[in-house]
């Protein structure tokens, strides 16, 4: 039928991009990077460590925002003269959405991002 094949191309579209998202492959900008990567670790937290995010953050917005705020304000400081990648970035955002809670609450967030700031 020549009409659902123009109707499947879009979702065949959506779809491989939802698998390269998933994957981490990609790119993202500074400011997409931080959201996600708060995001991320908001969903986390919410799952793998409840008493905490319940007795820090009022909801999952107000996780995201101080996480990412958080974020800014190291990368402001802290990686001032170090290149960001982008690429490294998106590889970040899904290792620690692929951690689990035993991972996660060992720290191995902080190190599933290593490579997104080079700072040679």
């Amino acid at each position: 039928m020549i009409g659902t094949e123009r109707r499947e191309e879009p979702m065949r579209r959506i779809s491989i991009l939802a698998v390269l998202m998933a994957f981490g492959c990609g790119s993202l900008d500074h400011k997409d990077y931080t959201l996600k990567r708060g995001a991320a670790e908001c969903g986390k937290y919410a799952t793998c460590a409840k008493g905490y995010y319940e007795s820090e953050f009022r909801d999952i917005d107000d996780c995201i925002d101080d996480l990412s705020d958080d974020l800014d304000d190291r990368s402001d400081t802290i990686f001032d003269n170090c290149e960001y990648d982008g690429n490294e970035a998106a590889s970040c955002v899904s290792r620690i959405r692929n951690l689990s809670c035993e991972d996660f609450s060992e720290g191995d967030a902080q190190g599933a991002c290593d490579l997104v700031w080079d700072c040679r």
